[in-house]
C-alpha cells in the first residue's frame, strides 16, 4: 500500500556503498510500481536518486521535508507540534487516489525526545494518511493516542531522573549528531558523565569529536561484542582533542562493561546527567543491569 524511506546516513557502508547516493540507490529498491512512497531525505543528491527510481516505477513521492511544522514545544517528557502535510493531496491525486483536502494535525504529542523524532513522526502520519485514503478507518483521536504511546528502547530513554540516567544507542555520526543536539537542548551547562563504548568498524573519530561538545567527564568501556574498539584505544581518540588531552575533564578507562556500570553508579551523584551512548549492544547490557537493580 505504501513504502517509506527515512533519513539516509553513512552506515553499513561495506554492504550499502560509500556515498549517500549509493546508499539511496539500495534503499530505493523498496519502491514499487504505482505505490505511493513516503520519503524523508533532505539531502539533494540521494533525493534525486530516489526520485529517478520513483519516476521509473510511476510511484508518487510524498516528500516529508516539505511539510509545515509549527508551534513546537519541547521538554524532557517529549515534544508537541502542529503539522500540515502540504503537497499530499496533489501527490496522491496523480495516481488516482481520492484525497479531498490537505491533511493536518493539531497538538501532536510524541514521547521520544529530539527534533529528529518530529521527522519520524511525520513519516508515520504520512503512512497513516495513505492508508486512510485507501479505505482503512482510523480516527484522529486514535492516531494521536498512538503517537503519544510510541516509544523505542535505548533511544534517548530516561531510566532514572535523580540524577538523570539516559540511554541512547547512537552508533553512527548522524545518530550522535542528533543525540548531541538533544542533550545540549536540555542539559547545556550541566554536569554530564558520558559513558561510551563504540564498535571499531564505526566512524569513531567523527563520533567522538561530536561528543566532545558535551564537555562531559568520560567513562570508556568495551562493547560486549567481538567487534568492540578497546577502551584504551577509544581513550586515545578522545585524548586527541584538547578538552581531554589537556585533562580539563576526567577520563576513566574501564574495559569490563560490568565494572564501568558499577563506576557510573558510584559516581552519578556528582552529575546532573549520566549518559550512556555509542552502541546498541552496550545499551542492552546497561539496560539489563540497571533495570534488574530497580
Amino acid at each position: 500500500m505504501v513504502t517509506v524511506i527515512t533519513s539516509i546516513s553513512l552506515d553499513h557502508t561495506a554492504q550499502l556503498g560509500g556515498t549517500l547516493e549509493l546508499i539511496a540507490a539500495e534503499k530505493a529498491g523498496i519502491l514499487k510500481a504505482g505505490v505511493p512512497a513516503v520519503v524523508c531525505v533532505p539531502d539533494a543528491g540521494p533525493m534525486e536518486v530516489i526520485r529517478a527510481k520513483a519516476q521509473e516505477l510511476g510511484a508518487p513521492v510524498i516528500d516529508v521535508t516539505k511539510f509545515r511544522v509549527k508551534n513546537i514545544r519541547e521538554d524532557l517528557l517529549g515534544t508537541r507540534f502542529d503539522a500540515e502535510l502540504n503537497g499530499f493531496r496533489e501527490t496522491l491525486s496523480s495516481c488516482g487516489k481520492p484525497n479531498e483536502k490537505e491533511p493536518a494535525f493539531q497538538n501532536v504529542e510524541i514521547s521520544m525526545d529530539g527534533r529528529h523524532q518530529i521527522s519520524n513522526a511525520l513519516c508515520a502520519l504520512s503512512v497513516i494518511e495513505v492508508m486512510r485514503r485507501a479505505g482503512i478507518i482510523m480516527s484522529d483521536e486514535k492516531i494521536l493516542q498512538g503517537m503519544k504511546k510510541a516509544v523505542q528502547k535505548a533511544r534517548f530513554e530516561i531510566l532514572e531522573t535523580s540524577p538523570y540516567v539516559i540511554l541512547d544507542g547512537a552508533h553512527n555520526p548522524a545518530g550522535v549528531r542528533a543525540l548531541t543536539d538533544t542533550v545540549l537542548t536540555h542539559f547545556s551547562g550541566k554536569r554530564i558523565l558520558l559513558c561510551a563504548g563504540i564498535l571499531k568498524d564505526k566512524e569513531f573519530y567523527k563520533m567522538a569529536e561530536m561528543l566532545t561538545e558535551l564537555r562531559a567527564d568520560l567513562i570508556l568501556t568495551n562493547v560486549p561484542n567481538p567487534r568492540t574498539m578497546e577502551a584504551e584505544e577509544l581513550a586515545d581518540v578522545f585524548l586527541s582533542f584538547d578538552l581531554y588531552g589537556k585533562r580539563e575533564r576526567e577520563v576513566w578507562t574501564v574495559p569490563v562493561c560490568a565494572e564501568a556500570i558499577a563506576l557510573a553508579e558510584a559516581r552519578k551523584t556528582g552529575y546532573d546527567l549520566v549518559l550512556w551512548a555509542g552502541s546498541l549492544y552496550l545499551m542492552g547490557e546497561v539496560r539489563r543491569n540497571i533495570t534488574c537493580r530497580q
